[in-house]
């Protein structure tokens, strides 16, 4: 939260610019005008130590006037009464500074060279303008300041939101995937107790995968593949000799961040959509490239193709989308669409980011995109 005094005292550097501002006019307008020749009648000496002086009591004496007239202020939105205070108090600031000034300096000038010095400083009205210039830029100073402050509040705020809403898409997705496979265990129980015992063994290198990165968002691909590996080995068990994935995944996108756990529900809907409708078959083909700043991953399966007219996503394939969105924006795509030579491809199209350790990027909505990340 930004003080007061803080915006005060950070405005220094517009307080003491302007007030030399001010004496440099007046020095001009005294010599121009002839209201006193240059060099003034004075020393370069004493001419030197009174534009020190008087700079040294306005500068100094500035920032705590604009400091009290805000403490005076109404808290309230009433901004007629808070420009009446703040006028009434730059007056009486140049007032009383006006009276230091010229005490003080009667005290280091000699008195026939005072109607000298009076004619070279700055008059009364150049004060009161001089004082509101400063006030109105301390003013805009500090709004400024303000408005960047909410808007890093607001950029918070709305990362920690996305950030719950991504965490529960995921948390969709663990349920689900152990919903199925629970109930396929189940029912390998009696009619093959070492499939089970495998299946059983699979799941839980899988949950220990996914507990190994609780709560980030973003983990390197290679990481991503032993999850769909612990996956498509409890698939294995189910379709056996049936059931056939081919890998196809380049060296050079094993580093690149992918969203947790979105590929994996992609295989899923390939694995149970995408079987031959007579021998009851399914061939995948699961891969990676990188496409210049880009990595594309695709699966590709043989079977019916999409049905026509709107597509019902299932909650995995759902889930997969919004989180996509909710990451990266416009700057990712995923698609499903049947093939060439039937079947259906899915591909998810993302910016290349090298990911060594799984991680959490802040803010969600932009990864490396020549944007802040």
């Amino acid at each position: 939260m930004i003080r007061p005094n803080e915006v005060t005292w950070g405005t220094l550097p517009i307080t003491a610019s302007t007030w030399v501002a001010v004496a440099v006019l007046a020095l001009a307008t005294a010599h121009l005008t002839g209201a006193a020749p240059f060099p003034f009648g004075l020393s370069w000496e004493t001419l030197c130590a009174t534009e020190v002086v008087s700079l040294a009591i306005w500068i100094g004496t500035t920032p705590g006037a604009l400091w009290a007239a805000r403490q005076l202020m109404p808290d309230s939105g009433r901004r007629a009464m808070s420009l009446a205070v703040q006028v009434a108090a730059g007056l009486v600031f140049v007032l009383a500074a006006a009276v230091v000034e010229r005490w003080v300096l009667a005290q280091l000038v000699a008195p026939e060279q005072l109607p000298v010095v009076h004619a070279i400083l700055p008059r009364f009205d150049a004060r009161v303008l001089g004082y509101l210039g400063i006030a109105t830029l301390t003013q805009v100073t500090r709004y400024v300041a303000l408005y960047r402050e909410r808007e890093l509040q607001t950029a918070g705020l709305e990362t920690r939101l996305a950030r719950t809403k991504l965490q529960v898409l995921k948390m969709q997705l663990q349920p689900h995937f152990l919903f199925n496979t629970l109930n396929t265990t189940a029912e390998l129980v009696h009619a093959d107790p070492d499939a089970a015992d495998l299946m059983i063994t699979r799941l839980g290198d899988f949950l220990r995968l996914s507990l190994d990165h609780a709560g980030h968002i973003l983990v390197p691909f290679r990481q991503e593949i032993d999850f769909i590996r612990a996956y498509v080995d409890i698939e294995q068990v189910r379709w056996g000799s049936r059931l056939t994935v081919e890998w196809d995944c380049a060296p050079d996108t094993l580093d690149a961040a992918v969203p947790t756990l979105a590929w994996q529900p992609v295989l899923e809907n390939a694995i149970r959509h995408g079987r031959d409708p007579r021998s009851g078959r399914a061939r995948i083909h699961l891969g990676s490239r990188r496409q210049g700043s880009q990595v594309l991953l695709f699966i590709r399966d043989w079977g019916p193709g999409l049905p026509a007219g709107d597509l019902q996503e299932h909650v995995g394939l759902r889930n997969t989308r919004e989180r996509v969105e909710r990451l990266y924006g416009k700057h990712a795509q995923f698609d499903l669409s049947n093939a060439t030579g039937g079947g259906v491809m899915a591909t998810l199209l993302l910016p290349y980011t090298p990911c060594s350790a799984a991680h959490t990027p802040l803010p969600l909505r932009t990864i490396e995109l020549g944007e802040p990340a």
